[in-house]
């Protein structure tokens, strides 16, 4: 009989996500605050025929309605394919603007997307996919994404 041994990979708090900074364009503009939900895979399957998906979000809350925008930067890899690590192994993945994964979140440079809008108390999702049937090794895959709120 043949047996085929499934490997998963542990990817606690994938993603942690940080705030860089906070600028503001005005003279009084309100403080706002973030919070965020970083995007977690949890275990992935190297012999799974479909992406791994998963979510996070960007919580804002402001002291009066304000104009907003979010830019993401790339982590440890590009805005074409991020990529998480564990020692010099690597995991690709992305992260998207919208649920159907189609627009790539940036800083607005090389075709990908950034978030805004006028906001008070609002939340911003941020999708996540790797995808399936990369060969890597077992262990723990992380990636840092800084994020910054222009306000």
């Amino acid at each position: 009989t043949a047996t085929t041994e499934i490997y998963t990979l542990s990817l606690h708090d994938a993603l942690p996500i940080f705030i860089l900074w906070l600028l503001s364009e005005y003279s009084y503009a309100g403080m706002c605050y973030m919070s965020i939900t970083g995007v977690n895979f949890g275990y992935y399957d190297v012999f799974s025929p479909t992406p791994s998906d998963s979510s996070g979000s960007i919580d804002i809350q402001c002291e009066i309605e304000t104009s907003i925008t979010i830019h993401v930067d790339s982590g440890y890899g590009s805005y074409v394919r991020r990529e998480m690590r564990s020692g010099s192994n690597k995991l690709f993945y992305n992260l998207y603007k919208n649920p159907n994964m189609t627009m790539v979140l940036g800083d607005g440079t090389m075709g990908t997307s950034i978030l805004t809008g006028i906001v008070r108390n609002d939340v911003f999702y941020i999708y996540g996919r790797m995808p399936p049937q990369q060969n890597v090794r077992v262990g723990t895959y992380t990636d840092s994404i800084f994020i910054t709120l222009y306000f």
